[in-house]
């Protein structure tokens, strides 16, 4: 067992349970910052620049500059990464009023010799072009189209996805739709098409939806991105930096700085962190803790009238269904534990994530029957126009749905599961699935592998046997598994320096369904997972999430070394 005993295990518990519940809040969610790209930054600076304000701007520069590669360009995430178009100009055109000449000849001199892909998405570009510059936006007249014909014509999509490819331009991805909005406006004021009649009744109307989403907290969506969006669409509408909309907005994203690091905290996961954190605790023996049920009792009150959950609370109109199954595990683990969970609740958050089922039998973040795709990679918006729009079934989400049904005495036998399999099976590619919201073929592949083995199928299924060969076969030399960010572009797997977090969705793959014949592995796994394990619980984070884009969640390292710790652990006392 490589020198590794249970006193090693329960020490790396102990430490790590006092270290996870630093994250959580008084109310018992808990909180973690994120890491993204510069464009949470740079979209604040050129929207105070337009509101003639200064709100930390000294320090947003500061974050800004100290993410620039040496050459003069920014990359796609914060740490240093290759630089593209798109941060870059973004980058500059945000800070060029606060830097030197011979700053800005150094980034001017990239952007002139830079030879890729120089396209620019349009919530980007709102923010880029001059007044009566012209960009695309989609017509604000859309407005008038009910969303149950663009469903309808989603369904068709489904049965006829190229005939209907064109659909999602109607019927866009639930993200995109709270974004046409500011879209829509910004479009038509700065590049001098809002005359007319229909086209001033549309405005008005897409400013009362804009309105409608703000919530109590200021922002729209608990997001960076749509609030920076919807201020900018209504200063543009002739809203002043003293209406109460403005403020209130302007409020939550001055809170969203973090102090120590100079940048913007473009959300917090509340009910994502909390799930997954309860998850991990449950498998402890501080189950029965005043920390787990605060948890517990946060996600029960959260729970939207729809019976799912969003990403973090007061957030109910958008709720997702990654979201509703991670909480359904966590309920359902409670259940065990003896906490008494209302049957109620239970009840309607199955029959949410149920009812969400698309056609083809897997299940997308948002929306029902919105898109299709093809197996494996979901092309990102700079190498297939339109990605953005989509919200199609994947692997990730519908590997967690397999595991809440799972969970909750859904089996094999189950009409829903037998549908969600026959998708899981034809979505694969190289043995391995393409994750959407987490970096990437390691997430997919285990988000499916861990919701397949809670099945406990008597006989294996072949697509389980190749996810296990492929995921032995990804292994690095020190014993972890890594990916690099720009697998999450590739339509194969790039592999990457070892992470904590993809160490432990590998490891916990391999003692869902067999680690027995992956012994080595999972042993070389955990022995590098105890040697990251710093003075204090530390341990390293590294970009392993995503959402359109890649990402590092602060909290992610913690939860899930602290599950397959007390998981492996559990293993060990069977022996």
């Amino acid at each position: 067992m490589l020198g590794l005993d249970a006193r090693t295990l329960d020490e790396c518990i102990k430490i790590g349970i006092n270290k996870l519940l630093t994250f959580q809040n008084s109310d018992g969610a808990f909180s973690s910052d994120v890491d993204f790209s510069i464009w949470a930054d740079a979209g604040f600076l050129i929207l105070q620049d337009e509101l003639k304000l200064d709100i930390g701007k000294s320090e947003l520069v500061k974050g800004i500059l100290e993410r620039q590669n040496i050459d003069g360009s920014w990359g796609p995430i914060s740490e240093a990464s290759e630089g593209d178009f798109k941060s870059t100009i973004f980058a500059y055109r945000s800070i060029e009023k606060y830097i030197s000449q011979g700053q800005k000849k150094k980034i001017e001199k990239w952007l002139e010799n830079y030879e890729g892909s120089r396209w620019v998405d349009p919530y980007t570009e709102m923010l880029l072009v001059k007044k009566n510059e012209q960009f695309y936006f989609p017509p604000p007249e859309m407005v008038f189209i009910p969303l149950k014909v663009g469903k309808f014509l989603g369904y068709l999509h489904m049965l006829f996805p190229k005939v209907f490819k064109w659909s999602i331009f109607l019927f866009p991805s639930a993200w995109t739709r709270n974004a046409f909005p500011q879209l829509q406006v910004v479009g038509a004021v700065k590049t001098g098409k809002n005359k007319g009649f229909l086209r001033k009744t549309a405005l008005r109307k897409l400013e009362k939806q804009i309105l409608s989403m703000q919530l109590r907290d200021g922002s729209w969506f608990k997001t960076i991105l749509p609030t920076i969006g919807s201020i900018y669409a209504l200063h543009l509408l002739g809203y002043k930096n003293d209406w109460q909309e403005i403020k209130r907005g302007l409020a939550f994203l001055e809170s969203c700085i973090q102090k120590k690091s100079n940048r913007l905290n473009r959300f917090d996961l509340k009910i994502w962190n909390t799930a997954l954190a309860t998850c991990a605790l449950f498998e402890t023996s501080k189950y029965s803790s005043n920390a787990v049920k605060k948890g517990v009792y946060y996600l029960l009150r959260t729970q939207s009238s729809y019976g799912g959950w969003g990403f973090t609370s007061d957030n109910g109109e958008l709720t997702d269904n990654d979201d509703t199954s991670l909480v359904l595990m966590a309920l359902a683990k409670a259940k065990v534990h003896g906490y008494k969970i209302f049957e109620k609740c239970i009840e309607k958050a199955i029959e949410y994530l149920l009812s969400n089922q698309n056609k083809d039998g897997g299940w997308a973040a948002f929306d029902k029957n919105q898109s299709r795709k093809k197996p494996g990679l979901l092309p990102p918006y700079h190498v297939e126009y339109g990605h953005e729009l989509k919200d199609p079934s994947t692997a990730d989400v519908s590997g967690h749905a397999i595991s809440a049904l799972a969970d909750n005495g859904y089996s094999l036998d189950s009409p829903q599961i037998k549908k969600a399999i026959k998708w899981i099976e034809s979505d694969a590619v190289f043995g391995s699935w393409y994750g959407r919201w987490g970096l990437c073929y390691i997430y997919g592949t285990s988000r499916v592998l861990i919701g397949l083995g809670k099945l406990k199928s008597t006989q294996r299924m072949k697509c389980v046997d190749d996810g296990l060969k492929w995921l032995a076969g990804f292994q690095n030399y020190d014993g972890g598994w890594g990916e690099h960010y720009s697998s999450y572009y590739s339509r194969t797997p790039i592999g990457g320096k070892s992470t904590v977090v993809h160490t432990c969705w590998a490891v916990l793959s391999f003692l869902e369904n067999d680690h027995i014949t992956y012994h080595e592995q999972v042993e070389r796994g955990i022995s590098y997972l105890i040697k990251q394990q710093g003075e204090g619980g530390i341990l390293p984070g590294a970009y392993t999430a995503a959402a359109i884009e890649p990402a590092d969640y602060y909290i992610y390292p913690y939860i899930f070394f602290l599950q397959v710790m007390a998981k492996y652990k559990k293993i060990l006392e069977k022996k």
